[in-house]
């Protein structure tokens, strides 16, 4: 019993630690964007958010999708000539 209860320990630690292994991923993808952004190389940091999507979606993790989906949005509406106007509707579409 006292040998099931160490597997069982051990199991949950390391779930524990997949997590903060997996955060830090994303802190490292954001520091990136945000070094990006401060120089001003703003569509850069496009291709770090879409990969943050992809992982993002892989893991099911919302809060990361979200984010990753605001900051692509914003870099578009700054970097790209809208002349049809539908910019919005291209970022609902892929929402969807």
């Amino acid at each position: 019993m006292q040998r099931f209860s160490k597997i069982l320990f051990l199991i949950l630690f390391l779930s524990c630690l997949s997590g903060v292994f997996g955060q830090k991923y994303y802190d490292t993808q954001w520091k990136k964007i945000q070094v990006n952004s401060e120089k001003g190389t703003y569509k850069s940091s496009l291709s770090i958010v879409l990969e943050i999507q992809k992982q993002a979606m892989k893991e099911n993790n919302a809060l990361q999708l979200i984010r990753s989906l605001k900051a692509e949005f914003s870099i578009v509406n700054q970097t790209s000539d809208d002349e049809k106007n539908d910019s919005a509707s291209k970022f609902f579409v892929k929402l969807q």
